[in-house]
């Protein structure tokens, strides 16, 4: 049986596809207002650019597939470049073989920012539309786990792009929201304003959920129960990673 999304309909964003296609578009309007050799240079310095986006990602997340979507960037200009003629062979073979990884980690979603499943699996159990935004953390009760639980479980989640954790003193905030670019990509900004859950040292969770990502649902949904519900999807999570059943945490997410 089919079930209603609770989200409106997003935007598809592809973080190699996208870029991709930036590269194509931008190749013939330079092709028609500039020379040949200036618009080679030109697109491999905005190739070089994104393979400094996937670096930086690739640092954050530890995600190996990272790797081949940086290397891609940074082959094909040298397969471009006027000056690298003589290797073009190598280098074009080699961009050839990274781009059919790129395909496959597109269609596998290897490579994926998963905070509106997140969103979507939180709202599932909520059938009040009532007592809409608030804009405050929300006591969500506590769980069992160690500090060391909560570190293992925030690192497994921020190399598959599903949270970015921030560690406090006292607390470990993971961050859900539609800002998870930023974060990742070192353009720190105050997430206390974002959708995070947060997990204290005397076991205590708590949640905020951003006005902008709660105006993603396609009405309102009671407030304190979309809140705990998050926190008890977080509470699984955590309960598989402590089993070792990491890997069902995907599968959960996925199935979306």
């Amino acid at each position: 049986m089919k079930v209603m999304l609770k989200l409106k309909q997003g935007k598809l964003f592809l973080s190699v596809l996208l870029p991709l296609v930036g590269l194509i578009a931008l190749y013939f309007l330079l092709k028609m207002s500039a020379g040949r050799e200036i618009t080679l240079y030109m697109l491999s310095a905005v190739s070089f650019v994104f393979a400094i986006y996937h670096f930086l990602i690739l640092l954050r997340t530890r995600n190996f597939w990272y790797v081949l979507s940086m290397l891609f960037y940074i082959f094909l200009p040298l397969t471009l470049l006027p000056g690298s003629r003589n290797l073009t062979g190598i280098f074009g073979i080699t961009t050839g073989v990274l781009i059919i990884f790129l395909f496959y980690m597109l269609f596998t979603r290897k490579i994926q920012f998963w905070n509106l499943e997140i969103l979507e699996l939180a709202a599932r159990p909520v059938e009040e539309s009532s007592d809409g935004f608030t804009p405050r953390p929300f006591p969500a009760g506590k769980a069992e786990y160690s500090r060391q639980d909560v570190i293992g479980i925030s690192r497994f989640l921020a190399k598959h792009m599903i949270a970015f954790p921030y560690f406090k003193e006292e607390k470990v905030f993971l961050l859900i929201s539609g800002n998870l670019l930023i974060h990742f990509l070192f353009l720190r900004k105050n997430y206390l304003k974002d959708t995070f859950v947060c997990f204290d040292d005397n076991s205590n969770l708590s949640v905020n959920i951003s006005r902008k990502d709660y105006q993603k649902y396609r009405e309102e949904l009671t407030f304190d129960q979309l809140c705990n519900s998050l926190a008890d999807l977080f509470r699984n999570f955590l309960e598989l990673y402590q089993n070792g059943e990491k890997n069902r945490i995907l599968e959960i997410i996925r199935s979306l």
